[in-house]
């Protein structure tokens, strides 16, 4: 079970979404989690900051791998 890390994302919309970024966030840093993989708007507008991919951005980039 992975333990969310705290974040202090201030442009985070949704707060019910806190617990996921800091999964994603204990993940990084256990190098099991390359990406955050949605099509939701509000995560895709923190992609600038964080590995969050939409399906056909993740599909794109690794066709063929």
């Amino acid at each position: 079970m992975i333990e969310p890390l705290p974040d202090r994302e201030p442009e985070l919309r949704d707060a019910d979404d806190r617990p996921v970024l800091g999964t994603l966030l204990a993940e990084m840093q256990l190098v099991a989690a390359d990406y955050l993989i949605t099509g939701d708007k509000d995560w895709l507008a923190l992609a600038e900051r964080f590995p969050i991919v939409t399906p056909a951005g993740f599909r794109a980039a690794h066709v063929g791998l």
